[in-house]
């Protein structure tokens, strides 16, 4: 494309004339002085929130303002009321007023109250008090647009349903198909909580092999888009794909400017809601990893393609062939003689032709009806026929040779005309959509794009004019007819097809804005883009490259802009499938998460972040906050005053005497706060303060006056000295001996069962003093009891297993019988139940419930020197999370919703191992069992 000077000087004339009437200069010169403006503040966001705004801010604020300048994540850890929140929303401002096309997300913990009325409430109250700083914003409610690309917005996070509903919503409608890398074509919804191989590709657009998860993303608008090719697939309008402009070049020639040819150019990821008609979207060149490996014997392929494309096979009772007598016929009688069975005479007159049984009449004596009915064909007329799976899930080989037979009975090759021109042209036509929809999927494999059309077609049959409406699929750009001739070809009709070959060889020729500079993709027209409607949504997560290939390029995340701002307000409260969401989006450009909260515990995403050095912390004290030091509210508005701090030092801690340790749990009193004074809620007034250390007797003072987390409590059930020590055991056990469980011991399988929502079903294996490493396979989604009871019985045999523990309680209480009808020794457990033995350490009391003591006992199996601990993170930090107490003569370990709230998800892993140290019953073994040899392992 050349630039505005290369062209005619009238077409150069009136560009410029509708330019300055579109945009007076007034109205461009406003426009860039305050553009330049607030530019000039991108390195100073402290600088511009003074200076626009007038306000002071607190040096704890200012350090993390300059921190999300400086880092891609800042984890601000603060005290109550420390104005972490009311600067959150000038830096929002900061933001989306300094950096050209920019988007800022805002979130908060559910309930929707969290972000209307804190976050969005110092918004409003900013927008309120300087209009004339946001007067180019169209104002909405949670959303703040300069323009569709350039905006401000609140999003809401779900209190129930699927943690990965939370994650995103950009995804596609749950009814839609996806075709698997095994070939297997299934729906969305099929796959909710489960984790499928896929092809990706990086920035580069180099292609490499991924993992997908998906999840249930609820019910949201869709929009239908329609290719050029007639290919359709429904999207959330939020989906990215990556799209390009088809615009026509100029090129000048003997001094003149002449039209050049069309290219792709403004090449971008964009929402499905923002695509138009007449856009290039970006597909694969094939979909040639989709092959399966499944071989399939050829005379079966034979039959079934015939079968499908001129077979009458609508009745259980007898199947018809309709065709000339010419070598098709000649082949399928051969290939059902292959088979065991035979073809005879129908009706000559109208081509029709019966395949017999062996002619003992009786059931399942015919072999291709068994065969159409192990392929889920009977039944099927011409409207409702298609491809059977296993021919989906078979070799390029196998596939090649069934499209090649199906193309040899409907299927056609000729030179026709197309308006002035002439072209060659490969198509099939059946009355069934889902045939010819199967059938392009199949040909996009080997790299042809065959477009699809519905048409209505006239014919007279035994004198009486008859019409109805056919689907057509359709071959005619030449370098596809040419691979379609050299990869499949069709039997019977390669006369015709040769003629085709030869007259686009002579004038191959492709769009050259087809053609994409990133090896092995190319361009599609996007013929329309409807919305349709709201429906169920199925969500797709790809943890690597955020992208995946289909028939089209598709991104997981939405969220995407030269320039993206993330403010996440009570962070530790937003659970992990958010964050795992906004991870995806921080791939390239200028990004920025700032993630506030009080730090109540050393869980749950926000603590990894910190603990792995991913994010630079900010820690938002009370002791440093001008209205604490000096007494006075220098900062007025609610923000933490000394009377505040100095009560709670008071109620919450108490003074070290001087021969008394201090550990991470005391402070020293800041000088300034000695002698100082203040009320109970009573209105009795408390002695001056004493200098020295202080110790935190309510871990509340840690996080809502130090902005601290708690130090570990007397009431931590798991040491991390223990599992630390676990752990090393486990590793020297595997570098010795391998990944291999112990000799002669038999496991002990622990069976955590799904509840409703986005829980999973989680196994673990505990040999002795040796637990296994969870496998991908030992976890998934779903509450069905049958599947769940079917994999678990895979798991349970595939080891050498004493016995099986269920979590009887809720869903899970259906699996154990389950298992047992399938061999194994499976019983629940019902946690919630009374105990069945009592703790050596008696003088803490007795256990409550069944739960208390499981957990209990893995604590004290996790305090033996033979305890053998995988390197399972997830399992670590349910552990590590775990606390009890003991409640009159009770000991009660943390119960489940606890466990949620702090990690945002519930604790399988731990609760699995847990249910291994279950009383266990008799097992119930064959007779050449060997018994159980008690092995103690030392080195």
């Amino acid at each position: 494309m050349q630039s505005l000077q290369d062209c005619p000087q009238d077409l150069a004339r009136q560009y410029a004339q509708n330019l300055a009437a579109l945009f007076p200069a007034s109205v461009i010169k406003k426009a860039l002085e305050e553009s330049a403006s607030f530019e000039s503040y991108q390195s100073d966001p402290v600088g511009f929130c003074e200076d626009t705004f007038g306000e002071v801010y607190t040096d704890d604020v200012k350090t993390m303002m300059e921190s999300v300048r400086d880092n891609v994540i800042t984890v601000a850890k603060s005290c109550n009321a420390s104005g972490k929140t009311h600067a959150a929303a000038r830096m929002a401002a900061w933001f989306i007023k300094c950096f050209p096309n920019s988007q800022v997300y805002t979130a908060a913990a559910p309930p929707e109250d969290n972000l209307k009325k804190l976050l969005w409430g110092e918004l409003g109250s900013l927008i309120n008090k300087f209009p004339k700083v946001f007067e180019e914003f169209k104002q909405n409610i949670l959303h703040l647009e300069r323009n569709p690309r350039s905006f401000l917005t609140g999003v809401t996070i779900p209190q129930s349903g699927d943690d990965a509903i939370r994650q995103a919503k950009f995804c596609t409608d749950a009814d839609e198909l996806f075709e698997l890398t095994t070939g297997e074509v299934v729906t969305y919804k099929s796959l909710i909580g489960k984790k499928v191989k896929v092809v990706s590709f990086n920035d580069d657009f180099n292609k490499k092999n991924s993992k997908a998860e998906f999840f249930n993303n609820g019910i949201e608008p869709i929009y239908e888009i329609v290719l050029s090719s007639g290919h359709r697939v429904r999207r959330t309008g939020k989906h990215p794909l990556f799209t390009g402009k088809i615009v026509q070049s100029f090129k000048t020639m003997g001094g003149s400017h002449v039209k050049g040819r069309y290219c792709v150019e403004r090449e971008k990821w964009t929402f499905v809601e923002e695509i138009k008609k007449g856009d290039a979207v970006l597909i694969p060149e094939d979909t040639s990893f989709n092959f399966g490996a499944l071989t399939i014997e050829s005379n079966e392929i034979k039959v079934l393609a015939y079968l499908i494309g001129n077979g009458c096979i609508n009745s259980g009772k007898k199947v018809l062939f309709i065709n000339q007598d010419n070598k098709q016929l000649a082949e399928f009688k051969a290939a059902v003689s292959a088979l065991g069975a035979k073809v005879v005479p129908d009706n000559l007159a109208e081509y029709s032709w019966r395949v017999n049984g062996d002619g003992s009449g009786k059931k399942g004596s015919n072999p291709i009806l068994n065969l159409l009915r192990h392929h889920n064909l009977i039944g099927k007329d011409s409207a409702t026929k298609q491809v059977p799976k296993k021919i989906n899930q078979a070799k390029r080989e196998c596939i090649a040779l069934f499209l090649n037979r199906l193309f040899s009975t409907d299927g056609y090759a000729c030179i026709c005309k197309a308006g002035a021109y002439r072209k060659a042209e490969i198509g099939y036509t059946s009355k069934s959509e889902g045939l010819i929809r199967d059938i392009q999927r199949l040909l996009f494999r080997f790299g042809i794009a065959a477009k699809i059309a519905k048409q209505k077609k006239s014919w007279t049959h035994k004198g009486v004019r008859k019409s109805d409406y056919y689907w057509s699929l359709t071959i005619c750009r030449a370098e596809e007819v040419v691979r379609f001739y050299k990869q499949i070809g069709i039997y019977g009709k390669e006369e015709a097809l040769k003629e085709c070959v030869k007259y686009s060889r002579e004038r191959q020729a492709c769009a050259t804005w087809r053609k994409s500079k990133h090896n092995g993709f190319g361009w599609e027209k996007v013929k329309s883009v409807e919305l349709v409607g709201k429906k169920p949504t199925v969500g797709v997560y790809v943890p690597d490259n955020n992208t995946y290939l289909t028939n089209l390029a598709e991104h997981n995340s939405g969220k995407h802009a030269p320039y993206l701002f993330f403010i996440l307000d009570e962070g530790d409260a937003i659970p992990d499938a958010v964050y795992k969401g906004i991870e995806s989006c921080m791939s390239g450009g200028h990004v920025r998460l700032l993630i506030m909260f009080n730090p109540r515990a050393e869980a749950g995403p926000v603590y990894r972040m910190e603990r792995d050095g991913l994010a630079n912390i900010v820690t938002l004290s009370a002791f440093n906050h001008p209205n604490v030091v000096t007494g006075d509210l220098v900062i007025p508005g609610g923000a933490v005053d000394r009377e505040t701090t100095v009560r709670r030092i008071n109620q919450w801690c108490r003074r070290l005497n001087d021969n008394e340790p201090r550990e991470a749990d005391s402070f020293e009193l800041p000088a300034f706060l000695v002698g100082a004074v203040a009320k109970d809620q009573k209105g009795k007034v408390y002695p001056p303060l004493v200098a020295g250390f202080y110790k935190i007797i309510n871990s509340a003072f840690s996080y809502m006056v130090l902005g601290k987390y708690p130090a570990q409590g007397v009431n931590q059930l798991i040491s991390r000295e223990w599992t630390a020590a676990a752990r090393a055991r486990w590793d020297l056990y595997v570098s010795k001996f391998g990944e291999v469980p112990p000799k002669d011991v038999q496991a002990v399988m622990g069976f955590d069962a799904a509840e409703m929502g986005g829980d999973l079903n989680k196994l673990f294996f505990r040999y002795g003093g040796y637990v296994e490493r969870c496998a991908d396979d030992c976890t998934w989604g779903g509450i069905d009891i049958i599947e769940s009871g079917d994999r678990g019985s895979v798991q349970y045999h595939k080891r050498s297993t004493r016995a099986c523990l269920v979590d009887a309680n809720g869903v899970g209480a259906g699996i154990a019988p389950h298992m047992r009808r399938l061999g194994c020794n499976s019983y629940g457990i019902k946690v919630q139940e009374s105990p069945t033995d009592t703790p050596d350490e008696k003088e803490l009391g007795d256990f409550k419930i069944m739960r208390d003591q499981l957990w209990w006992k893995c604590r004290e199996w996790l305090r033996t020197d033979t305890a053998m601990l995988p390197p399972d993170e997830e399992l670590l930090e349910e552990l590590h999370t775990a606390t009890y107490e003991v409640k009159g003569k009770y000991i009660r370990v943390m119960d489940k919703d606890t466990f949620k709230e702090l990690l945002k998800r519930s604790p399988n892993s731990a609760d699995a191992l847990c249910l291994t140290f279950a009383p266990i019953k008799a097992p119930i073994l064959p007779q050449s069992a060997k018994p159980v040899k008690k092995v103690r392992f030392a080195w």
